[in-house]
């Protein structure tokens, strides 16, 4: 995918741009959002001053390095907490194109996905810049949202989430994990099961299966395994009110 809306920071004729957008760079780096000894007042000062310099000056938004680097992909590697989520979307409106970053790199759009805080972000993509969700790697970022949810106790990623991004995004309850050969049903049983996984909530699970389309529901896997007997593995290994009323719809 070609990015002509982009700008390299070496070929920048306009010195005091190429600086400032330097400078911003380098203040993002540079501060360790983990840091306990830090203050949040740091990062809000930061938030602050990439704001005003975005929307001063949209077309720091469009310069790359010559590796491909901007400013959102600094934002989303550098800027952890959730109080940066408005500055990530300011810099994503100044240039919706640079989530989708450069070929073959760590692209912006994929962080946010993986990210604790910034994973709620997709949910105003998906409305606002659906088509960068249709330019999508293995796996889907909808799979991504769903490992976050299974890791719901320790970032913001709820079923109230999850729920309106596939409103938002219908596309996704039909998108594959290539990796497993499975679908969003297989998918948010599996990944509950895992040493740090949270049991999915049935009012969810209820809710993707009626949405989706009814062949998902008879689907296998790359084990051949439908999401009936996943609901079965559940019920067997929990035996709590969740797995129980996931089992019900597949057997009533």
């Amino acid at each position: 995918m070609t990015d002509q809306d982009s700008l390299r920071a070496n070929e920048l004729e306009n010195e005091s741009l190429r600086d400032q957008f330097n400078d911003l760079l380098e203040a993002m780096e540079g501060i360790t959002t983990f840091d306990p000894n830090r203050e949040e007042g740091s990062y809000e000062a930061l938030n602050q001053r990439i704001y005003e310099a975005v929307t001063d000056k949209p077309l720091l938004a469009r310069i790359v390095l010559e590796r491909g680097g901007s400013l959102l992909e600094s934002a989303c590697a550098n800027l952890n907490l959730e109080s940066s989520n408005s500055v990530i979307k300011c810099l994503i409106q100044a240039r919706p194109s640079a989530l989708l970053g450069p070929p073959g790199d760590d692209r912006p759009i994929d962080m946010i996905a993986r990210h604790p805080q910034h994973c709620v972000l997709l949910l105003w993509i998906a409305t606002n810049y659906p088509w960068v969700l249709d330019h999508h790697r293995q796996p889907p970022v909808a799979f991504v949202m769903l490992d976050r949810y299974s890791e719901r106790r320790r970032n913001s990623c709820t079923s109230a989430i999850l729920k309106d991004f596939f409103e938002a995004y219908p596309q996704a309850l039909t998108q594959q994990h290539s990796d497993y050969n499975c679908n969003v049903l297989h998918y948010i049983l599996e990944s509950t099961q895992g040493q740090d996984g949270e049991e999915c909530e049935a009012d969810l699970f209820k809710w993707l299966a009626d949405r989706c389309p009814s062949s998902t529901l008879s689907e296998t896997d790359s084990n051949g395994n439908t999401p009936l007997l996943h609901a079965c593995l559940l019920l067997s290994r929990t035996k709590t009110r969740n797995s129980n009323e996931i089992c019900m719809p597949f057997i009533v």
